[in-house]
């Protein structure tokens, strides 16, 4: 995932950005799904004014359910 941040004070500062991935609209039978679950982060430092675009991999299991239903 990749978008644009920036420093709109007057100061230098840390900040880590989440991404988080919602519970599906429609979930298969029986099985429960996190609100939202954090699926990547990414820790950066903004000098005053600087704006940065950042890139934050999800990994692709995070996407994925296992269903012990299905034994897959």
């Amino acid at each position: 995932m990749r978008f644009k941040v920036q420093n709109m004070g007057s100061v230098s500062g840390d900040e880590v950005a989440q991404v988080y991935l919602g519970a599906p609209k429609n979930p298969p039978a029986r099985v429960q799904f996190a609100v939202r679950a954090l699926a990547g982060f990414e820790r950066f430092r903004l000098q005053p004014g600087e704006s940065r675009e950042l890139s934050v991999h999800i990994d692709p299991r995070k996407f994925m359910y296992w269903s012990t239903a299905n034994g897959k």
